[in-house]
């Protein structure tokens, strides 16, 4: 039997055994990067929305550019980078710098009313400027708005819209006189697609191509109601028939959606070449300070939280998207798609993310995210 001294000499071992072990620091976990803060932020919102699939870029000054991409384009087959999504609206921003650039040449003047330009037309006041249809001051009534556009369309989904019969089947009267207040109107971009062609004799898809797409290497970026898009196509989902369910809008025809947006919304393109635009753009290699200065002017700031001011195809973000940062870019969307597109002009950096959902909520929560997490790296560099 052993004695009370080896028992206590045991249990007094045991002891220190224990405060050893327990004594041991928790081994601390290693900080996230900022590209993985970015996947799992892609990752989690996306999945909290119950949106198939999105794709992201970012660009930091001095940085490799981060490319994200999660969920599905339709099945099991993954959202894959070199995807393209539709961005609707972000269309604008590429219309606007077209427009500068053609002022810039003489070709036309922001001051030009319609009518130096354009026949006339039912409910268009032709004393319009070019830099009226460009901020959305025109007061022209939107034409996605009419109430028969829908059904219209819907009755056949081959037919090929023309810029005319756009205008003169879907316009109602203005909401307002030119140049007295803000009215968000897809109906100015559509005459502003009309007044390139005029005045430079060629397809806009052509303008595009030379003057911004072909020089700044964008390789994945069409306006795909004029040109064939050559790389795979990220599926876009939306409830077709409003039983809850979201089709496939790949399964059914497009040219009557894609003609329709035209040089309002048609620009189709992946995640890093809107990335790389925004940056382009913001950073003065489109176009003179001058113009960019033009562009950023926000003369009749539009009181949303998405937009608080509002330029020449350009807006500055509100908090919908970008919390209290100061921000400029665009969003945009479309029949089974949604996109924004972000300049931070304190840091340099550029962003753009594309889903295949019409999800403004969560497209605007993944940029919020994304901003907390930029601005919390970069500080902490």
């Amino acid at each position: 039997m052993k004695s009370k001294r080896s028992n206590k000499i045991l249990i007094t071992f045991f002891a220190l055994l224990l405060v050893m072990h327990c004594s041991k620091e928790t081994p601390v976990q290693p900080e996230k990067t900022i590209t993985e803060k970015l996947q799992q932020c892609l990752n989690n919102i996306r999945e909290s929305y119950h949106v198939k699939g999105a794709s992201a870029c970012v660009i930091i000054p001095g940085e490799e550019i981060w490319l994200g991409m999660s969920g599905i384009s339709y099945g099991a087959v993954p959202i894959s980078s070199d995807m393209v999504f539709c961005g609707g609206s972000v269309t604008k921003s590429y219309m606007g710098a077209l427009i500068l650039q053609l002022a810039e040449e003489g070709v036309l003047s922001l001051e030009d009313s319609l009518y130096e330009w354009l026949p006339v037309f039912p409910h268009i006041d032709s004393t319009i400027t070019i830099r009226q249809l460009l901020n959305h001051s025109s007061g022209l009534f939107d034409y996605n708005e009419h109430p028969t556009i829908w059904s219209t369309i819907g009755a056949d989904l081959t037919r090929h819209w023309s810029p005319e019969e756009i205008i003169t089947s879907f316009i109602s009267n203005p909401y307002c006189s030119p140049g007295t207040e803000f009215h968000y109107s897809n109906t100015g971009y559509v005459l502003l697609g009309m007044i390139v062609e005029t005045a430079t004799g060629s397809n806009v898809s052509v303008q595009l191509r030379n003057r911004f797409f072909t020089p700044l290497q964008l390789n994945y970026t069409f306006l795909a109601s004029e040109e064939v898009v050559t790389v795979d196509f990220a599926h876009g989902w939306f409830d077709l028939n409003n039983d809850g369910v979201l089709d496939d809008v790949v399964n059914i025809p497009l040219t009557a959606f894609h003609s329709l947006t035209w040089t309002a919304g048609d620009i189709v393109c992946s995640a890093a070449d809107l990335a790389k635009w925004t940056k382009a753009l913001l950073e003065g290699e489109i176009f003179s300070p001058s113009s960019l200065d033009q562009m950023l002017t926000f003369s009749f700031p539009p009181q949303t939280d998405m937009y608080t001011g509002y330029g020449l195809g350009l807006g500055q973000l509100g908090p919908f998207f970008v919390r209290d940062a100061q921000a400029f870019g665009h969003a945009g969307d479309w029949f089974g798609y949604a996109a924004v597109m972000v300049y931070l002009p304190e840091s340099g950096v550029s962003y753009a993310v594309m889903i295949n959902e019409v999800d403004a909520d969560c497209l605007g929560s993944i940029s919020n995210e994304f901003i907390d997490i930029i601005e919390n790296y970069l500080s902490s560099e």
